[in-house]
């Protein structure tokens, strides 16, 4: 496969006519019918289901896989008709005040006869919505044509090396296939029947040249894989997917005629497209990057903190252009320009969402804005429906998070005191423990704001959250990616208070990834003896106090908390963090370790209502604190 510039006098004439003799193809293997495969007439789930919807695979981890399946469709059917080369890719990347002739001039030259006829990459009717229907184009020249700040970094340049930039397969798929969306809006623009409407973009002759370049950008990603030392066709995600077979093409006859899509048409069959489906690329380059250079490129870049902002997109029903703002203060200068992507769909889209988050770079408009990460700053959107231009509900899209990413540098340390330094409760001395007992006592001894009482509601019961004044839910944070952060504040908040009621200790960690035969003896202990007052004491750990309830915390310890990892050296959860550990994106990483955190909540509070198993009362045993310090 060819640049669209590059090709010669014979491959233009040769592709010429095999897309006129294809269209000129009415059977099952002909334009109309091939351009159907992507969206209407539906022919998913089946062709005989009652209600069918299109077979196109957006929103998930196999579109990348789906088009590179449908691209070979086309080109095996150019090739028959008479293509003496692979289907050509219009690179998009690079900023154009004009674009190829070989799809836009209405007309072509035949050099060899000297004759002007209708140029069939120019367009196509639409045969099954009546006569007279055919594809059309709104060109956005004016986002084809801007340069970058560097000029070779256009939208399109930066969207698609930071989707290159990803080393998991379906982070990748996320960024690049909403990049190539863009191309389908600046090229359908207000049309109805055109790319920038699902239902009718494949009937536009220009698609297959747009999808194999997006082909060779997800071809370049395997070949930067392979410099990566990672195997180009392996995928670690979305497993269940890699397992589903790609429709229309599974069905075969008579609906696919092609035996060699019909044979390779499992996700993971498309991986190797040179052995199954016999193409290569004149070259796997962007902007004049090579392999190598791109991999260093990508380094280069990753060395600057970054700040994205991060959208959880899904199937809307339609096509919509996405504006969104940075905005802090008030006023008019208040909102700034972020940013914009496109979303593909139609009313007969297959139900799609991500499961990952699309991810874009805001780190130069903070800059300009003078606006630091972690200053109040908000996302507005202004989303509209393509092709009407009609606004859509902001809410349809929810609220984009925000993302930090550190540049790849060293870190400085710096010292800290010893009674700020946490340790495992197996290391703590007979005094470091007295110490403890004697401020925790102190603590929930004291009454007020400051005292244990006020704390430990924090988090749960009585809820004091959004506001004290007009209390509706917990304060506490779960099922977010501020998980962690709240509950490493909470668990400084206690610290602070042990520290200023006399504790010489920080809070101990309890590492329960360890072989457990029973709870550590700092609470199970019922009484100790203090030898400064010579009485024998509660001890303040071995349960809490529900003040507002007249309430004591209680514990019914689970026996799976016994239980081993499967190498017999840990406990049974050593595993699950070990898998949290093991994830390289902050949010991946917060679910799998906030869900094994969970487990120690139930194996030691089991069903009671008083007990860490439970969100209300969970803060008021003091075991909580030490856990969350671990």
């Amino acid at each position: 496969r060819k640049d669209v510039w590059g090709l010669s006098n014979m491959e233009r004439r040769s592709l010429v006519n095999a897309m006129e003799a294809l269209q000129a193809d009415h059977s099952a293997d002909g334009f109309q019918s091939l351009a159907s495969f992507h969206a209407v007439p539906p022919l998913c789930p089946s062709p005989d289901a009652n209600e069918r919807f299109a077979c196109c695979v957006h929103g998930q981890a196999s579109f990348p896989l789906w088009h590179r399946l449908y691209t070979v469709q086309f080109e095996d059917a150019l090739r028959r008709h008479g293509a003496t080369v692979g289907v050509p890719y219009f690179d998009s990347m690079e900023a154009m005040k004009f674009l190829p002739w070989f799809f836009t001039d209405v007309t072509y030259h035949d050099p060899l006869y000297n004759t002007d006829t209708p140029n069939p990459w120019a367009g196509a009717s639409i045969d099954f919505m009546g006569e007279g229907v055919k594809v059309e184009r709104d060109l956005q020249m004016d986002h084809f044509a801007k340069e970058g700040e560097n000029g070779y970094d256009t939208w399109s340049f930066n969207q698609y090396i930071f989707a290159l930039e990803q080393d998991n397969f379906c982070d990748f798929e996320v960024q690049f296939e909403i990049a190539h969306n863009a191309i389908h809006a600046w090229l359908g623009g207000s049309t109805t029947y055109g790319m920038g409407h699902l239902h009718y973009a494949s009937y536009d002759p220009v698609f297959i040249l747009h999808h194999s370049n997006t082909d060779r950008i997800f071809a370049t990603w395997q070949a930067l894989q392979e410099y990566r030392g990672l195997d180009p066709n392996d995928v670690t995600c979305a497993l269940e997917l890699m397992r589903e077979p790609l429709k229309p093409f599974s069905f075969g006859a008579p609906y696919n005629l092609n035996p060699n899509t019909k044979e390779y048409s499992l996700p993971e069959d498309t991986f190797d497209y040179r052995n199954h489906y016999h193409y290569d690329y004149d070259k796997l380059e962007m902007q004049g990057m090579s392999v190598d250079r791109l991999h260093d490129y990508i380094e280069e870049r990753k060395e600057k903190d970054r700040v994205f902002a991060g959208f959880l997109l899904h199937g809307l029903g339609t096509s919509a252009h996405v504006q969104f703002q940075v905005c802090r203060g008030s006023g008019d200068m208040a909102c700034t320009d972020a940013g914009f992507f496109d979303v593909l769909g139609g009313s007969a889209e297959m139900p799609w969402r991500f499961d990952r988050l699309y991810k874009y770079d805001i780190t130069d408009v903070l800059e300009k804005k003078q606006v630091d990460v972690r200053d109040p700053f908000s996302i507005q959107l202004n989303i509209t429906q393509t092709p009407s231009g009609e606004p859509l509900d902001s809410s349809v899209i929810p609220q984009p998070s925000i993302l930090f990413e550190p540049g790849n540098r060293d870190h400085a340390l710096h010292r800290v005191a010893p009674n700020r330094v946490r340790h495992e409760l197996s290391h703590l001395t007979e005094r470091d423990i007295m110490s403890l007992k004697a401020s925790m006592r102190d603590l929930q001894l004291e009454e007020g704001v400051d005292g244990y009482q006020s704390i430990a509601g924090f988090h749960g019961a009585p809820g004091m959250c959004p506001s004290p004044e007009s209390p509706e839910y917990a304060c506490c944070v779960h099922g977010m990616p501020t998980f962690p952060h709240w509950h490493r504040l909470y668990a400084v908040e206690v610290e602070d208070a042990l520290v200023r009621h006399g504790s010489s200790v920080a809070l101990p960690y309890w590492d329960w990834t360890r072989p457990i035969d029973q709870l550590p003896s700092l609470f199970t202990n019922e009484m100790y003896y203090d030898a400064w007052k010579d009485e024998v004491l509660f001890n303040p750990f071995a349960r809490g106090y529900v003040k507002h309830l007249g309430a004591y915390t209680v514990r019914d310890v689970q026996p799976e908390l016994t239980k081993l990892s499967r190498d017999g050296k840990h406990s049974v959860l050593f595993d699950e963090v070990l898998l949290a550990l093991e994830q390289e994106d902050y949010c991946d990483f917060e679910v799998q370790y906030e869900v094994v955190h969970n487990a120690i909540h139930y194996l030691v509070g089991g069903r009671q209502t008083y007990a860490l198993s439970s969100l209300e009362y969970s803060s008021y045993d003091p075991l909580f604190f030490v856990h969350h310090s671990f």
